[in-house]
């Protein structure tokens, strides 16, 4: 990597591919991410922490240079799995949509997420469906 470029931000060294083309974006993805926390509007939703399963798509700037093979030009995705975990840890949520956002949030402030889909499964929250679960969109104010 040129000295310049090691000054750069992941977001700046992923400006895009193709002398920077910043529509050309890669998805990152986080499946069954398993996570226990408080959440739900029962009482006996409130005693003691579930579990809950995250899907996640963050949508990302490609970087610059793709044949690259270096680390520092993409999104590290366990900065996106930590931000996730970071987010719901110690949380106490009456709904499932707040802790969603909570999470989408704290996804779309890593460096180089442009978007990011959160789907947040609640297993056995209805009787006779093995989970309930809500997407949430975010976007990076630009």
């Amino acid at each position: 990597m040129k000295r310049n470029e090691e000054k750069k931000s992941p977001a700046e060294r992923c400006a895009g591919a193709s002398g920077g083309d910043k529509s050309l974006t890669y998805s990152v993805f986080l499946r069954g991410l398993a996570l226990d926390v408080v959440v739900g509007v029962l009482p006996e939703e409130r005693l003691a922490p579930r579990r809950i399963i995250l899907e996640v798509e963050a949508v990302c700037a490609a970087p610059a240079d793709p044949a690259a093979d270096d680390i520092r030009a993409v999104v590290d995705y366990r900065l996106i799995r930590q931000a996730a975990v970071d987010a719901a840890a110690g949380t106490a949520f009456q709904l499932v949509e707040t802790l969603a956002v909570r999470i989408a949030e704290a996804i779309v402030a890593v460096p180089g997420v442009r978007e990011v889909a959160v789907t947040l499964d609640k297993p056995g929250a209805l009787e006779a469906c093995e989970s309930v679960a809500v997407q949430i969109v975010r976007r990076r104010a630009e």
